[in-house]
């Protein structure tokens, strides 16, 4: 079965195994002992839980929550526990399991919306019988830079609608690529991400580049994916000039204010509905609310489009 562009296979994230070399990245006790069993929960802890499940990653949102993400995912079953409908499918309820399609398993998805895990399988098989091949909408766009690299190619591909090979055309246009600590998580920790080393030529390259070109332009001439190139640009300091940033800005605005009528569908086009509520009656962005999530950092300290685009 079927956030940060370098990065899914099809096993859900809350089933992954950590890979041997992969250090522990839940959280620790205050004190800096191991990971907190935490059998005992606030209700500020429960809420925040409640809100972000399926939604930001599993170690992450362990480590905010200073558990294990075992521990995490206990307190996930005893919060969600909608009782299972039988009949046809709402829209919310379809647009909420290809929200959280490929983030959980079967099990907890339905138990987030309220179906039987059969009926989640039954529902992913009627949507791929749909597939459709138009482009995406610029909403979708924006939303596909952000679940690319942790979910599946065969996930995407359910959670938007489109036949695969438009997926996988969309993500070689735009130099999006997997995780690499997910892709070994998903293999069970057999296969290891090995990406070409940078020469100082290119190097020197990125340097000249990164202050006034798109991170998506960048990616293009150099042949790598646009989290590579923020990633690099991050780790040698780099910063966007004053002018690109002044850019960024507006393209930003152009997007959220200029779009075409029509072309902010419903469902995965709009922002991940939030759990604390019913499935698909909200709206929130990862970068809103609560701490920022490192794998998804720009190189430039803020969360902007251009760590995604460019």
């Amino acid at each position: 079965m079927i956030g940060n562009p370098e990065d899914q296979t099809a096993e859900p994230p809350s089933t992954l195994k950590r890979h041997p070399d992969e250090p522990d990245t839940s959280s620790r006790q205050e004190n800096g002992g191991a990971p907190s069993e935490k059998t005992e929960w606030t209700a500020d802890e429960l809420a925040h839980l409640k809100q972000w499940y399926g939604i930001r990653d599993d170690l992450f949102l362990a480590r905010e929550l200073g558990c294990k993400p075992e521990a995490l995912r206990d307190a996930a079953l005893g919060v969600f526990n909608a009782p299972p409908k039988d009949g046809p499918w709402t829209e919310e309820e379809t647009e909420g399991l290809r929200t959280y399609l490929g983030a959980c398993d079967a099990e907890m998805i339905g138990r987030i919306i309220g179906r039987t895990p059969a009926a989640i399988e039954t529902r992913i098989v009627e949507l791929a019988t749909t597939l459709v091949d138009n482009a995406l909408t610029v909403d979708e766009v924006v939303r596909f830079k952000r679940f690319y690299g942790t979910r599946s190619d065969e996930d995407l591909s359910i959670i938007f609608g489109r036949r695969l090979q438009v997926i996988k055309d969309l993500a070689a246009e735009l130099c999006l690529s997997k995780d690499k600590v997910f892709l070994r998580r998903a293999s069970g920790g057999e296969a290891k991400t090995k990406m070409p080393r940078w020469t100082a030529a290119e190097l020197d390259r990125l340097r000249d580049l990164y202050p006034a070109m798109s991170n998506l332009d960048i990616a293009q001439e150099l042949g790598r994916s646009v989290k590579s190139v923020v990633s690099k640009a991050h780790n040698l300091r780099l910063k966007k000039d004053k002018a690109r940033l002044q850019q960024m800005g507006r393209q930003n605005v152009r997007l959220r204010y200029e779009r075409p009528d029509g072309d902010s569908a419903r469902g995965p086009s709009n922002s991940a509905p939030s759990n604390s509520g019913s499935v698909g009656g909200g709206s929130h962005q990862e970068s809103g609310g609560g701490p920022k999530d490192p794998s998804r950092r720009d190189g430039e300290g803020t969360q902007s489009s251009e760590a995604q685009s460019g």
